[in-house]
């Protein structure tokens, strides 16, 4: 999988997603930063390597927000968030999402299945959080003169897409593993780059051009195969890793009988509280997720946890239970100074690592709410409901985000008072509870809020 991310990486496709999404949101305020997190939403899903994330794009992203006048500690806070969301996002989960099926002894369609809203809605805080920063900051939209024109830029690089629909067509239809989609895929990046170079070549020679440049294109071909298997050993290195060391982590806890101590222990200090059980398990998540690719973390955590929250609760839907294990396993990336995606992201920034790393729990903060969130709520994960239900539920968990949002920004149309942030927590609460009366008079108090937030400032 990171073999194929890079050869895509080098083939041009993270800059044409950027330039793609530029063109749409370009006129709207922090264009440009937006643009960035949801071309990394998409292209760095693929694979589960944050630090290997943040080598292969990070300079691009940090480059083009430092230019719309970020801060470099928001900056990497913004890096950060990403990098760590992206294990998160289906349809690969950083390659987990094939050991949660595996674990369950279900398909792995349900799986990404489950896990697409909360993911999608993680994304959502962070564009959020970033949407308020542009307010708060002006930062002013992009000059008109500076952002492409749509079709135009659509149809320059719509080849990109073929060898993501390959390696999407392959995991999700034939339920390939991801080592057999990214064969084909990687087959896709290469035949393509070649037909592009042999286009080039045949328009150069046309044009009355020296043999040298067809000779020139040949030569590039080459080059891009090699530089790719060059950058894709270096980040798979990193896996290697983080593979050797959960075996070793696994081995210890298998020899020592720790896997079933630590249920007893989380067992004893909670008691038959579902609260604490969860905070504990989050906690021990956190510590043993830290240093490792997505896939290993995954198994460590959920050998050392996974039978501790249903004693408490056994009603609990199961694969709702390795979410929140998976998901607090990857947010040990996210912590300051330790986690590895942060420790990438403020290195990459040249920002303080204490400032960024606050920060980028700030910006990632809907990530770790959420698993609280779908444990008590499985409709955001599509269980037992419809989906234009869990659409609903969705969206109504957005609102209750985004004024998370503006209470860690202090910001919704204007600076807001600590009165003003209280009572945007209360109606958070009761836009979060999975409850439909308190949803509806969330809603009706949030829209209250905003308008009478409005038209203080337009007066």
């Amino acid at each position: 999988m990171t073999l194929f991310y890079v050869f895509l990486r080098e083939a041009g496709t993270g800059g044409y997603l950027f330039t793609l999404f530029l063109a749409i949101l370009g006129p709207f305020r922090g264009g440009p930063a937006k643009a960035i997190v949801i071309a990394a939403a998409f292209l760095r899903s693929i694979t589960g390597v944050p630090t290997a994330n943040a080598n292969v794009t990070g300079s691009h992203t940090i480059s083009v927000l430092q230019k719309n006048g970020y801060k470099p500690e928001v900056i990497g806070a913004v890096e950060s968030a990403v990098l760590t969301n992206s294990q998160l996002m289906p349809p690969l989960m950083g390659a987990a999402g094939f050991i949660i099926a595996e674990f369950m002894g279900m398909s792995y369609v349900q799986v990404i299945t489950a896990a697409t809203l909360p993911a999608l809605l993680s994304f959502g805080y962070i564009l959020a959080v970033l949407h308020l920063e542009s307010k708060k900051s002006e930062i002013k939209p992009t000059a008109i003169d500076d952002i492409p024109p749509f079709w135009p830029t659509l149809f320059s690089g719509i080849q990109y897409f073929i060898p993501i629909l390959v390696f999407i067509y392959f995991i999700l239809t034939l339920q390939a593993a991801p080592a057999v989609a990214v064969i084909p895929s990687i087959g896709a990046v290469v035949i393509l780059a070649i037909i592009i170079k042999v286009v080039h070549a045949f328009k150069n020679l046309r044009s009355g051009q020296s043999t040298k440049s067809v000779q020139k294109q040949a030569t590039s071909i080459w080059t891009f195969i090699i530089r790719s298997l060059d950058g894709g050993a270096r980040a798979m290195a990193a896996m290697t890793v983080g593979f050797a060391a959960a075996s070793f982590i696994l081995s210890v806890i298998t020899l020592t009988g720790l896997q079933g101590r630590m249920v007893v222990y989380i067992e004893t200090l909670a008691g038959n509280s579902l609260v604490a059980v969860l905070l504990l398990t989050a906690l021990v998540c956190l510590i043993a997720g830290m240093g490792m690719p997505a896939p290993a973390k995954r198994i460590v955590t959920a050998v050392l946890t996974a039978a501790a929250i249903p004693l408490v609760q056994p009603n609990l839907h199961w694969l709702a239970v390795h979410l929140f294990i998976f998901y607090y396993a990857v947010l040990a990336d996210n912590v300051p100074r330790i986690g590895i995606a942060a420790h990438s992201a403020y290195q990459a920034a040249g920002s303080d690592p204490n400032k960024t790393g606050l920060l980028g729990v700030k910006y990632n903060l809907a990530a770790f709410l959420l698993p609280f969130l779908f444990i008590w709520n499985p409709q955001l994960l599509m269980i037992d409901t419809v989906w234009y239900i869990a659409m609903l539920t969705g969206a109504i968990t957005f609102v209750g985000l985004y004024c998370i949002a503006a209470i860690v920004q202090r910001w919704l149309i204007t600076q807001l008072r600590i009165a003003d942030q209280f009572i945007l927590l209360a109606i958070a609460i009761a836009l979060l509870w999975p409850n439909l009366i308190s949803n509806f008079v969330g809603i009706f108090a949030f829209a209250l809020f905003y308008l009478k937030a409005r038209s203080v400032n337009i007066s």
